[in-house]
């Protein structure tokens, strides 16, 4: 009886909680810990953003592929730009552009092999010629290309060039 008197008059006197050092302690623990993670944390955001945008550019091919094929006018030319200075490309119907996308500051449009940077489509949806578009991360190196088949059409993403 006399033992739990005593530990209810510990808890009560205030000798419960953290010392203001115990306290500091733990959170420079915890910011050396913060501070090892930051780094990979910074690589794998960058590599979502290549990942991301290779499969938004791929998509915006195969949509206005899409669009060509269903075009009422067939005089439109449907294209997509590439600008490798601003890293951005625009998706185009003759000389309007429809829409911009400009990738994240991460990722770098590196290069396109189709003439003047431009990608045409026919009314049947296939490419004037085929080729590819090379996308790389500026933090980790890493690089995809969209490869566009120049008879079927067919578009895909690869992590080695195209032979």
């Amino acid at each position: 009886m006399k033992r739990s008197v005593h530990r209810i008059k510990e808890l009560i006197s205030g000798r419960r909680g953290f010392t203001l050092l115990e306290t500091v302690a733990v959170m420079m623990v915890a910011s050396v810990m913060l501070l090892c993670v930051l780094p990979s944390l910074t690589r794998f955001q960058s590599a979502h953003a290549l990942y991301s945008s290779a499969l938004m550019l791929a998509s915006d091919i195969r949509c206005h592929q899409q669009e060509a094929v269903g075009a009422e006018n067939e005089n439109a030319t449907y294209q997509i730009s590439f600008d490798t200075e601003r890293d951005e490309y625009s998706l185009m119907l003759a000389t309007e552009r429809l829409r911009t996308v400009l990738l994240p500051g991460s990722v770098d449009l590196v290069f396109t092999n189709f003439d003047y940077n431009l990608l045409k489509f026919t009314l049947q949806g296939a490419p004037v010629s085929g080729g590819h578009v090379m996308l790389k991360d500026t933090v980790s190196g890493k690089s995809f290309y969209i490869i566009i088949n120049p008879v079927a059409g067919r578009v895909r993403i690869d992590t080695v060039p195209p032979e």
